[in-house]
């Protein structure tokens, strides 16, 4: 129920027992192999003009060429299937020489030495003739070589598209730096005082290194202005003569042909924006006016020239326009806009592509057409749009890397990723064959018969090679069409409100919501439907349903409140508490405020609905965290959400996953953050649904406190020095409820931090003040995902006004003489984080402290005394409630029992008797017969006490010294406790304890409770 499929995608997101392609790390291989040796005689019954290549020649090099088997397929390769390449080597005797004779295809390409090798090539241009020149002949060699690669097997797509993307980052960062020369010289300044940074921006293929033969690249141009530099009309002329340069540099068509098309579309307000533009107008832009389309475009995109690092900052910037934090389903609306608009122009462009009248056989666009390469690279980017703020390492601008990405999620099967990556591979290697036939911007297959066999012969069919292909083609399309298809659809079916209920509200929820202001009628409805104070529900409800009166685009809200309010009305009134549940969703709907989104998410996941009214009306501690932080709620359609338990490394594992390669220190602390809130609220609604024991909650939120903590650490560490890792030296110790390995909700983390400050270990001691300084910081601040931890450090030597850090040697030195309480503190005390060698040392230390020498004879007297004190100090019970902590028999007097024991009996007898956990010891305890005879019915007293007081902090969201209840509250705790009267069963677990420890301590003196 927590952790059904998110409905982007209806078919394929999240099966039950799917996981992630087995084999991403491969590229799959078309038939066409160099080892087969059938190159040649594939090639040989095509009509292919190896006479222009020879002619180039002399007769000893042709000789040569032809008595080579490599080289001579390489020939028929190249030259029946691209007569563009053919013919522009012809007159170019050096490079038919390089390319075949010299072996320069069989070189594996070098895509990060492409700038390397063109600045050589091209040197210092005079003008922009002689730069289109050298940047022409460059092309035409690198394209050349990589298409006999290509043809032959020997290059794989990964390869073609790496060294095409290279290609062109090398041509426009030349292209730039001639063009800041020439810009230079026309306005007579220096190129340091022309007052702004240029700065090109790839998006689309170009962004995803995914370039094709004959593809346009799309760019963005934007500069960084200088405060000393000149005014700003002469910085602008400036800025657009320098790009119009690089633009025509790259795309201007002379006797050689172009580099590649240009198309500055994408830029900031699209068409109707200036060329180039300052990157605060930029910035300003997108954060202000941005589109959904734009956050579209700029998935894929990456600086590929000039100012790089100020290109990371801008994308960094808009990050937070790109992708939402929370599971984006504000814009679910949007990008079924998007995919209307898409398809509509894609059917468009195809009419245009078929020409007037009906042809003879439909046309196929392998980009175009249904299940093409634009509905696969669709599918992939609206996963990402969606998702990619909350899981940052989804953020991958390839295609094929991003399925990857998505499959390790669960967002999408293996099986879809494999047939997609299929497909996407296939595709692109046709789209490829074709643009090189005429190097021109083609996808539309051929009608031609010659032409369709000479493309499929290209693709390494060999028999029967058209009918073959094509069969091959409709295959992987189809895969694409039915995943695209499926993709934001719009489902017939009426929302289920929960499992196993009607499937519409019942009749009196949406009477009550047209009879809200005739008082007597409403409040005689809320009272049938079950709730106890109908004038704080009337009001809720008329409070809600204010809401709705909206203006403009945000009618929108109203609709989705329209069609949700009545469900919601009728689950609160089926919860456990239909006045707390409809309290709980007044306050959430106020606090989400005119935000669609969260309503769309509710409609497309109506399962949610009944999750809300299980937290709302059983919890107002995970309703206060909710409420206050809404985007929580895209966690409970999350397919993690859906364990009931998870140990230490999923947990570790998975919240690594989240934080992908993020460097930011503000987005890391958020991921980490939201990270403990979501997995907090698991752990609490499996709880409130009865579906995990007490060891399993008690084991999950210590262990999701320790990964929390563990990875801020190392966050701390790098924020501070600049270093990856943990800390050499630094132990960070548990004691209490963490170092017991006993939290529950809303506990605080009782640490000490000790150092070995010995040489060589890494940190001196103020270095490890600003870092445990920084890490309580980071765990406790507030933020807007939610609530961190309490950092409770008094325990430390010294207490609240010792060193926060303490040395080993002071540690040890302190404790030589610490009281018996600090002595039974440290029974507890557990290595969280640090060096297992220096938690080691730690805890041969303190086993030495608390168990070497003898026992004071007073030690029952004086454990008993600060028993006294504490609850004199601490415990404010009001008459007639019940302190589970305080009250006599309650956690205070098991835990000091146990530990009194253990102080006595501990030097004796070691194994479970020392443990930290109190249910461990009390175990033991009763195990070897060490104690009072009521021992045994006081450990099982014990855990039910400790299970009910973390159900109970769980529904009414009280914690600490001051968590008191009234007994019709605790009869209330439900399943929390055995039998039919919780309160009864808790009087008496609290009888047993409490016998116990008056049978230790004495007769029984005047306590709270």
């Amino acid at each position: 129920m927590i952790g059904a499929a998110a409905t982007l995608v209806n078919c394929s997101l999240v099966r039950p027992g799917s996981g992630p392609p087995s084999r991403h790390s491969e590229w799959p291989r078309l038939p066409v192999k160099i080892e087969d040796k059938t190159v040649l005689s594939r090639f040989a019954g095509l009509d292919g003009r190896r006479d222009v290549i020879l002619n180039e020649l002399d007769p000893a090099e042709r000789k040569a060429l032809l008595d080579r088997p490599p080289a001579d397929e390489a020939l028929s390769a190249l030259t029946s299937c691209s007569p563009a390449l053919t013919q522009a080597l012809s007159g170019r005797p050096g490079l038919v020489r390089r390319l075949f004779l010299e072996k320069g295809f069989e070189r594996p390409s070098d895509p990060q030495g492409a700038a390397t090798r063109l600045k050589k090539r091209a040197g210092r241009a005079r003008n922009l003739t002689d730069l289109q020149a050298a940047l022409r002949e460059f092309r035409l060699e690198e394209i050349s070589r990589l298409a006999v690669r290509d043809l032959t097997g020997r290059a794989d797509l990964s390869e073609v598209m790496a060294t095409l993307s290279a290609l062109a980052d090398a041509c426009l960062g030349l292209s730039l730096e001639t063009a800041v020369r020439l810009t230079s010289d026309r306005y007579d300044c220096p190129a340091r005082d022309l007052g702004f940074r240029p700065l090109i921006m790839g998006l689309g293929k170009l962004g995803g290194r995914e370039l094709n033969y004959s593809s346009d690249v799309d760019l963005v141009y934007l500069y960084q202005t200088c405060p000393a530099g000149p005014r700003a009309p002469f910085r602008e002329t400036a800025a657009q003569f320098l790009f119009t340069q690089v633009s025509r540099a790259i795309s201007e068509l002379t006797e050689d042909g172009l580099v590649f098309r240009v198309d500055l579309d994408l830029r900031p307000g699209g068409k109707d924006g200036a060329q180039a533009q300052s990157l605060e107008a930029a910035r300003n832009h997108y954060l202000i006016l941005g589109q959904p389309w734009e956050r579209l475009a700029w998935l894929k995109a990456r600086p590929v020239a000039g100012d790089i690092e100020a290109g990371r900052i801008f994308l960094n910037d808009l990050a937070p326009f790109i992708f939402r934090r929370h599971l984006d389903y504000t814009t679910l609306e949007e990008l079924k806009d998007l995919k209307t608009r898409f398809t509509r122009e894609k059917k468009a462009r195809m009419g245009r592509i078929a020409g007037y009248g009906r042809p003879a056989e439909p046309v196929v666009d392998v980009k175009l057409s249904p299940g093409g390469i634009r509905e696969a690279e669709f599918f992939v980017q609206a996963l990402i749009l969606t998702f990619g703020g909350r899981l940052p390492h989804l953020r991958q601008p390839a295609t094929l890397a991003a399925l990857t990405a998505l499959a390790r999620e669960n967002l999408i099967t293996g099986q879809d990723a494999d047939d997609l990556t299929k497909a996407y591979v296939f595709l692109r290697t046709v789209e490829h064959r074709l643009q090189l036939r005429e190097l021109t911007q083609t996808q539309t297959l051929p009608r031609r018969d010659e032409t369709r066999r000479s493309l499929a012969v290209s693709l390494g069919y060999e028999t029967d090679p058209w009918p073959r292909f094509m069969a091959d083609l409709a295959g992987h399309m189809s895969q694409v069409t039915r995943r695209f298809e499926l993709l934001l659809t719009e489902t017939t079916e009426k929302p289920k409100v929960a499992a196993g209920r009607e499937t519409r509200p019942p009749d009196w929820a949406q009477r009550l919501l047209e009879r809200l202001e005739d008082e007597d009628e409403a409040r005689g409805i809320l009272t049938r439907a079950g709730f106890k104070r109908p004038e704080a529900a009337l009001a809720a409800c008329r409070n809600i349903k204010e809401e709705r009166y909206l203006p403009g685009r945000l009618a929108r809200y109203s609709a989705h409140l329209e069609r949700l309010l009545p469900a919601m009305l009728a689950e609160m009134a089926a919860g456990p508490d239909p006045d707390r549940g409809l309290l709980h969703l007044e306050r959430f709907l106020t606090s989400i405020g005119p935000k669609a989104g969260f309503l769309v998410l509710l409609e497309e996941n109506p399962h949610l609905i009944n999750l809300l009214s299980v937290l709302f009306g059983h919890s107002d501690y995970l309703a206060d965290i909710l409420i206050k932080h809404p985007a929580i709620l895209d966690s409970l359609i999350d397919r993690r959400s859906a364990a009931p338990f998870k140990d230490k490394p999923v947990l570790a594992e998975e919240l690594e996953l989240m934080l992908g390669q993020e460097e930011d220190p503000e987005t890391c602390l958020t991921i980490i953050r939201r990270f403990k809130n979501d997995e907090t609220l698991r752990v609490g609604l499996y709880d409130l649904l009865d579906r995990l024991s007490w060891p399993e909650i008690q084991n999950q939120l210590t262990d999701l406190a320790e990964v929390v903590m563990g990875r801020t650490m190392r966050l701390a560490y790098r924020t501070l020095f600049r270093r990856d890792g943990e800390p050499e030296g630094l132990a960070v110790m548990g004691l209490g409820r963490l170092g017991g390995r006993e939290l529950s909700y809303g506990s605080d983390l009782d640490l000490i931090f000790i150092l070995d400050d010995r040489v060589g270990t890494g940190l001196d001691l103020e270095q490890a003040v600003r870092l445990a300084q920084r890490f309580i910081s980071y765990l406790s601040l507030p933020l807007e995902a939610g609530p961190g931890y309490e950092i409770d450090s008094r325990l430390r030597p010294s207490g609240m006004w010792g060193p926060l850090v303490v040395t080993l040697d002071s540690f040890a030195a302190y404790h030589r003489t610490s009281q018996l309480w600090e002595k039974q503190a440290l029974l507890k005390i557990r290595q969280v984080l640090g060096p297992p060698a220096l938690g080691a040392s730690v805890g041969k230390l303190t086993d030495r402290t608390v168990y070497g020498g003898e026992i004071p004879a007073d030690a029952a007297e004086q454990i008993h005394g600060l028993r006294l004190r504490m609850t004199k100090e601490r415990a404010k019970v009001k008459p007639g409630w019940l302190s589970l902590k305080f009250s006599p028999g309650g956690l205070v007097d098991a835990e000091f029992l146990t530990q009194y024991l253990q102080l006595v009996h501990g030097r004796r007898h070691r194994g479970g008797i020392r443990a930290a956990n109190t249910r461990a010891a009390l175990t033991a305890l009763v195990r070897r017969g060490l104690g009072p005879a009521g021992l045994t019915e006081a450990a099982g007293a014990h855990d039910l006490i400790s299970r009910l007081a973390s159900r109970l902090g769980l529904i009414y969201g009280r914690h600490g010294d001051r968590a008191a209840y009234t007994p019709e509250e605790i009869a209330a705790a439900g399943g929390a406790a055995p039998g039919a009267d919780p309160y009864s069963t808790l009087v008496a677990a609290m009888s047993a304890i409490k016998a116990a420890y008056n049978e230790v301590f004495g007769g029984e003196e005047d306590r709270a409770g």
